[in-house]
């Protein structure tokens, strides 16, 4: 009895620690890779929010023509592979003046690391605004193509584009009412969606729009995330993305189209459209309502934990 008692204290401290062990595994499997921060980085960071902050939306746009757009992607491909490349000296210089020859800047930011293509400002049309990373290998690519109408979307997505390993950012430039980007057949931000596809063939691209409750009905009512890849038959990164959210911020206001819910799929969505049809299979539709938007705007352990669940959803 003695001997038992003697050895009590050492079972507590050994139950302790072991507890004490799993959860801090359990922590580290939560906690999803994040950039340090540095000086040189936060000086990119407001660098970069500076160059992609909202200007005043368009009424209007000049009309598309499609030799514009193919010129796009084209150019736009030839500055990817250069970013991908950077063990070699990017051209810059090169890539600048032909970007200037469409009226579009590129611009580096202080470091070197990150660069913005978007409209001259005397010749603004509502192209959009895009962002890459040189330095990141991420598969993940972020659109906003509602900044505008959906609050807080480019807020959040620009967020995630400095904290997570995000390679590149795509952001509307004029208002869903004058042009709806993520419908119209011909567009800057459909030649992006191809370009970061034909360059990075297994990427995947997660595109937050906004929603209400209000006016909806069934599930959708008491829907905070609302999951689709814009098809009606989910396929496996849809379908373990949604399972990963639903673990993560419950099923009770996780829906994924259409097995949970019949509203808000995407099913018409232009970019969705041509990334099935380049065989890209990671296109995620993400309907937040305002609620969880104001936490994902506020809260950046929240966004880590939202963005981790995305990426593991898509990685399995």
């Amino acid at each position: 009895m003695n001997h038992f008692n003697n050895l009590m204290p050492m079972m507590v401290i050994g139950l302790v620690l072991s507890i004490s062990a799993t959860n801090l595994c359990a922590q580290e499997l939560e906690t999803p890779p994040q950039v340090k921060t540095s000086p040189q980085i936060s000086a990119d960071q407001n660098w970069i929010a500076s160059e992609l902050k909202p200007q005043k939306p368009f009424d209007a746009m000049i009309t598309v023509e499609q030799k514009n757009v193919d010129q796009f992607e084209t150019l736009l491909i030839a500055t990817l592979s250069a970013i991908r490349n950077s063990k070699e000296e990017i051209a810059i210089e090169d890539l600048q003046n032909r970007w200037a020859s469409h009226n579009w800047q590129l611009l580096e930011s202080p470091s070197g690391k990150l660069f913005v293509v978007r409209e001259h400002p005397d010749h603004q049309r509502g192209r959009g605004a895009y962002a890459f990373h040189t330095e990141r290998k991420s598969r993940i690519v972020l659109q906003a193509p509602h900044r505008y109408n959906d609050l807080m979307t480019g807020s959040i997505a620009t967020k995630l584009f400095h904290e997570q390993a995000v390679s590149a950012i795509a952001l509307n430039t004029i208002h869903r009412s004058a042009i709806d980007l993520s419908h119209t057949p011909l567009h800057f931000i459909n030649a992006f969606t191809s370009a970061v596809i034909k360059v990075q063939p297994d990427v995947a691209i997660f595109q937050i729009h906004g929603f209400t409750n209000k006016d909806k009905t069934g599930a959708a009512k008491f829907a905070k995330i609302i999951i689709s890849d814009s098809t009606k038959f989910p396929g496996r990164s849809a379908r373990q993305s949604a399972l990963e959210l639903k673990t993560k911020f419950s099923a009770e206001h996780t829906r994924l189209f259409p097995i949970d819910v019949q509203q808000l799929g995407g099913t018409t969505n232009r970019q969705a459209e041509i990334a099935h049809g380049l065989g890209c299979p990671n296109f995620l539709h993400l309907e937040l309502n305002r609620e969880f938007r104001e936490k994902l705007d506020t809260d950046a352990s929240v966004r880590g934990s939202f963005f981790a669940s995305l990426v593991r959803g898509v990685s399995k």
